[in-house]
């Protein structure tokens, strides 16, 4: 992403803010607010939008990352079996549940 191009940007969306300020102030009205948001888009879009799909990518990669550790952390209490866990019905994580323990029939 060219850096300039953001840097343009940040300081477009400081003279949107500057306007808004006017506007609350009655200084402005909202129609020229309104045309310098407009201008400001299609300004700088590209970049805009460049700039959302890179912070989506990171997010999404930090998001799977942490998909990745908790799976492998569900995985490894899994091959220890459940003895951290008390068995269904019984409290216990020693105990069979009380299904296995009743006699068939």
């Amino acid at each position: 992403m060219d850096e300039q191009a953001l840097e343009a940007a940040t300081a477009g969306l400081e003279q949107i803010r500057e306007q808004l300020r006017a506007a609350a102030q009655g200084e402005t009205d909202a129609h020229e607010v309104a045309d310098a948001v407009g201008v400001y888009w299609r300004d700088h879009e590209d970049v805009l939008r460049a700039a959302a799909a890179s912070l989506t990518e990171e997010v999404r990669l930090q998001a799977l990352g942490e998909l990745y550790r908790w799976r492998e952390q569900l995985d490894a209490q899994l091959r220890r079996g459940t003895a951290s866990e008390p068995a269904e019905g019984t409290g216990r994580a020693d105990e069979p549940p009380d299904d296995a323990r009743r006699p068939p029939g």
